[in-house]
């Protein structure tokens, strides 16, 4: 049994519907799935779809509800307080040991049994290396001291009694009393601050629309045979960055994204044609994303922060 972890807010039902469609569509061993979400953030209209796509494939969805009371002493985050939620997995299930969390804005490839049964060794964590890991300036800021790459939190193998023990819980009060205002990356600069044992997985676990900035400008934390591995033979892609292939933009592995689309309940394969249907855009950035991003990499946290400060109030 694969126990995979997924926490949508309403605005991803439907990409997690997808998300889930590929995972069962790809599966060897059977999957428990923990979907975990923030009181009162999903209707049952919501809870019902995505358990409907487990019941087509003959799984089953947990669904783990978790109070707002205990998010009231964190920063507003860019993505919404639904990122938080992975935080809560080592207490939300108490019974499970280890686990793979999921964004909502990934596909799965290929089977999960290998990256499940991955040897954790003493480490708590393991995750893929994130485009981010060469900011300096931001790691400085957070309180990152680790020798490991800064990692991405969209694709996780947990140990969760591991985690459990780090009794976390008050580590994180006591974190955010101090650089609650330093934070970017929400959830993802927490887990990097305060799990001290994270192996380092292939790209492949986790392959993002960066992989394609040119590092000889920007340098990236990956190889260019692991780059080269991960782009032939993908396990997890990532939709990174604020464009979506759900939204008609033109990316890269667009193409996978919408073949799941199609194989998931009419209900949400209806309503994304009709996006599809009116035309797929080129990435309305192109390649200049890339350069924008790699230049943002390189920025000092003070100018980060404010770039983003504004960005919200736009």
């Amino acid at each position: 049994m694969i126990n995979i972890a997924i926490a949508p807010d309403h605005n991803y039902i439907e990409p997690a519907a997808v998300a889930i469609t590929s995972l069962l569509e790809n599966r060897n061993d059977e999957v428990s799935i923990y979907l975990t979400y923030l009181e009162g953030e999903l209707s049952d209209d919501s809870l019902n779809l995505l358990n409907d796509i487990a019941y087509k494939y003959q799984s089953q969805i947990q669904f783990v509800c978790i109070k707002k009371e205990f998010l009231q002493n964190f920063p507003i985050a860019r993505c919404g307080f639904s990122t938080y939620l992975r935080l809560f997995l080592p207490w939300a299930l108490p019974n499970v040991e280890i686990i793979i969390y999921l964004d909502c804005d990934v596909i799965v490839e290929k089977p999960l049994d290998e990256l499940f049964h991955t040897d954790l060794g003493d480490n708590c964590m393991a995750a893929v290396a994130d485009y981010y890991s060469k900011n300096f300036f931001h790691q400085q800021s957070i309180g990152y001291n680790h020798h490991r790459p800064y990692v991405n939190a969209g694709v996780l193998l947990m140990n969760l009694r591991r985690l459990r023990n780090l009794d976390m819980q008050k580590n994180i009060e006591r974190y955010l009393k101090q650089h609650r205002h330093d934070l970017l990356h929400a959830d993802q600069d927490i887990f990097n601050v305060l799990v001290p044992g994270i192996r380092i997985l292939h790209l492949r676990y986790n392959v993002n629309m960066y992989i394609w900035v040119v590092p000889a400008i920007f340098p990236t934390p990956w190889k260019r045979k692991e780059r080269k591995e991960a782009i032939n033979s993908p396990v997890i892609i990532h939709f990174l960055g604020d464009e979506k292939p759900w939204q008609g933009i033109r990316l890269k592995f667009a193409d996978r994204w919408w073949h799941y689309a199609e194989l998931t309940l009419p209900a949400i394969r209806d309503s994304f044609m009709a996006v599809r249907e009116q035309g797929m855009q080129p990435s309305r950035k192109k390649r200049f994303r890339f350069y924008k991003d790699g230049i943002r990499n390189s920025m000092p946290h003070w100018l980060l922060r404010l770039y983003y400060k504004i960005r919200l109030q736009l």
